[in-house]
Formats: C-alpha cells, sequence, structure tokens
C-alpha cells in the first residue's frame, strides 16, 4: 500500500508480451503482484501443467473480484509495473498456495477463470 493510502496505476505486462499485446490496467491501494501469483499457481494445478493467462485475464479478476478498478485514467503518467514472469519466477518453489488461497479465494472466481487459461504446453 501506498505509505498514504492512496491508490497508485499498475500495469500488468508479461516480460515476453509481444508489444502489441495490451498489458492489463488496474488501479487500486494495493500491489495485486501476490493475487495475480495465486491465480497463476491454481491455474497451473488445476487447469493446465503450462497455463497461459493474459494481462487483460489478471486485471478483469482484479477488478471482477478484489475490488480494483479498471482502466489507466489520463493524466496518470507512473504506473508500477507488474511483471507476471519475474513475480512467477520468484515465488516458484517457495509459494504456500493453500495460505494464499486462505486470503485469495473469492466465490466464482475459478469458474470466470478457467475458460480464460491457455494451454502452452
Amino acid at each position: 500500500m501506498a505509505p498514504d493510502g492512496t491508490e497508485r496505476l499498475f500495469e500488468i505486462r508479461h516480460y515476453y508480451s509481444y508489444q502489441d499485446v495490451p498489458s492489463g490496467w488496474v488501479i487500486g491501494k494495493e500491489d495485486p503482484s501476490d493475487i495475480i501469483a495465486y491465480l497463476q499457481f491454481w491455474a497451473e494445478k488445476n487447469v493446465y501443467e503450462v497455463a497461459n493467462i493474459d494481462d487483460g485475464v489478471f486485471a478483469d479478476a482484479l477488478v471482477k473480484f478484489y475490488g480494483y478498478r479498471a482502466g489507466k485514467p489520463a493524466g496518470i503518467d507512473e504506473a508500477e509495473l507488474v511483471d507476471t514472469y519475474e513475480l512467477r519466477e520468484d515465488r516458484c518453489g517457495r509459494w504456500d498456495q493453500a495460505s494464499a488461497h486462505e486470503k485469495y479465494y473469492r466465490p466464482g472466481l475459478f469458474e470466470f477463470l478457467t475458460p480464460l487459461v491457455e494451454d502452452y504446453g
């Protein structure tokens, strides 16, 4: 959270995304990295072992289930980058999905997410 509790703009982008693939943009008070990791690791365990979730799908889930607001407002030039490749790599092998589930599970989340996950295997 920002020290003063203000909302911040987050750009969600995978390190290897092509430049023509739009980023996901959300506005919120908390860094969404742990939520995104939770969604990614859940998809890898329950949908496809080599799961891909588009940046915009992460943004949509954050808005629909976690209270973030969508979009990139005019006049805000500074965004905090959430690199979905880096955050997954940083947490791989040490991520506690059970604890994350208690904190980040939301009713209807998996029904929303499952048909949007792509198989990159």
